[in-house]
């Protein structure tokens, strides 16, 4: 394994590739978001995203998609700027992720206090 050492000691614990470009994001910490560029052997840090701490994230098809609470922001992929956002009534998002045709969210039902896994077609 290599281990590559971020100069700005991001917290978090999200990993997701980026497109073409090799981008990977990682680290929601206060409501920012960290990457790092393997190519270059780049760190980016601070990419303001909203002033709240996400939970987990996705990618599919140049979009980055965020999850927090009840809700997955459907965000560009050079700027993290929200182009849409999709509401989950009564669920409490704290894990997603993409198969290729839905979306999947692990979190809890906040009606009935039970924790859920669900297939979403956004």
């Amino acid at each position: 394994a290599e281990v590559v050492t971020s100069p700005n000691n991001p917290q978090g614990n999200n990993l997701n590739y980026l497109g073409s470009n090799g981008l990977q994001i990682y680290g929601f910490g206060l409501g920012y978001l960290s990457a790092y560029q393997p190519g270059t052997n780049t760190f980016y840090s601070g990419i303001y995203c909203g002033g709240e701490s996400y939970r987990d994230m996705a990618y599919n098809d140049g979009y980055l998609y965020i999850g927090k609470k009840g809700c997955i922001h459907k965000c560009t992929e050079s700027l993290f700027t929200a182009k849409r956002s999709y509401y989950i009534p009564d669920f409490d998002l704290y894990g997603l992720a993409f198969d290729g045709t839905y979306f999947w969210c692990s979190g809890m039902n906040t009606s009935t206090n039970e924790w859920q896994l669900l297939k979403v077609q956004l």
